[in-house]
C-alpha cells in the first residue's frame, strides 16, 4: 500500500466513530478557515500602518489568485483526481463536487498564510499551523488525499513567496496631495 493510501486510511479512521469527533473535524474542515482568516485580518489592520496593510493585501490577493485560481485550476485540468470518497466508495463527512488534486483549500489557506508571513512572522506560523489543522481534518473527513493538501500547500506558500519577491517590491503605496 502507498504512503498516500496509508496515511489517508489512517486519518479517515477518525471519522464515524462518534459524532463528537464528527463534528470536530468538520469544524476544522469547513468553519476554522473563515475564523482564522477573520482574525487574521483583523490583527493586520489593528497592528500595520495602511500602506502596509494595503501592501499585504495586494500581496496575498495577488498570491491566492496565483495559487488558487491559475496553477491549481491548470493542475486540476492537466490531472483530473476523484475524491478518495468516490474512488474508495466511503461515506466522507460532507460531500465535495470538484476534483481532488490539488485541495484548493490548501491552495488558498497557505498562499494567505506565506504572504502574512512576511508582514508578521509570529502571525504566519500561527495561520500556517491552523492550516494544518484544517488540512487534515479535510483527509480525515475523507474528501482529499494527503498528497492532495501537501501539494496545495507547497504549491500556496510557493506562490506567496514568488509574489512578495518578483511583484511587490514594485508596488509602492504613496499619500496622495490634495490641492485646494
Amino acid at each position: 500500500m502507498m504512503l498516500d493510501q496509508w496515511l489517508f486510511q489512517a486519518l479517515f479512521s477518525l471519522s464515524g466513530r462518534s459524532p463528537i469527533l464528527d463534528n470536530g473535524i468538520i469544524f476544522l474542515a469547513v468553519y476554522l478557515p473563515y475564523f482564522i482568516g477573520f482574525a487574521t485580518l483583523l490583527y493586520l489592520a489593528v497592528t500595520l500602518p495602511w500602506r502596509r496593510l494595503i501592501q499585504a493585501s495586494i500581496a496575498t490577493l495577488l498570491s491566492v489568485v496565483l495559487s488558487r485560481f491559475i496553477l491549481g485550476e491548470s493542475i486540476r485540468y492537466l490531472l483530473p483526481r476523484i475524491r478518495p470518497y468516490t474512488a474508495l466508495n466511503l461515506h466522507s463527512l460532507f460531500p465535495e463536487l470538484s476534483h481532488s488534486f490539488p485541495s484548493g483549500h490548501a491552495l488558498t489557506l497557505f498562499a494567505i498564510g506565506g504572504s502574512a508571513y512576511f508582514y508578521n512572522k509570529r502571525l504566519g506560523i500561527v495561520f500556517c499551523g491552523l492550516s494544518v489543522l484544517v488540512v487534515l481534518a479535510r483527509v480525515a473527513a475523507g474528501v482529499h488525499y494527503p498528497s492532495d493538501v501537501t501539494i496545495g500547500a507547497l504549491i500556496g506558500l510557493g506562490s506567496a513567496y514568488l509574489i512578495h519577491r518578483s511583484a511587490m517590491p514594485y508596488i509602492k503605496i504613496h499619500d496622495q496631495k490634495v490641492s485646494g
